[in-house]
């Protein structure tokens, strides 16, 4: 999956783009539907998965899934 095609300014995740990437990402939205959570308390249970995550992605060549940026993210905690 290729990452959204947004990015606002700074290194910083707010809560827009957060769902964002919810919404556009099919990996993050697929991690968001198998936890039956409400798309507010997801992004709120994993904010610091999800904004470690995006962060990847940013860095990341354009090819790269977001799916392996999920599970190390995961591992973590």
């Amino acid at each position: 999956m290729l990452a959204p095609a947004f990015h606002f300014l700074g290194d910083a995740v707010n809560e827009r783009e957060r769902e964002l990437w919810v919404d556009k990402d099919e990996d993050i939205f697929n991690w968001w539907k198998d936890t039956k959570l409400s798309k507010r308390k997801f992004m709120r249970k994993h904010r610091k998965e999800l904004d470690a995550v995006i962060k990847r992605v940013r860095e990341a060549p354009p090819h790269h899934a977001t799916r392996r940026y999920i599970e190390e993210a995961l591992k973590q905690d």
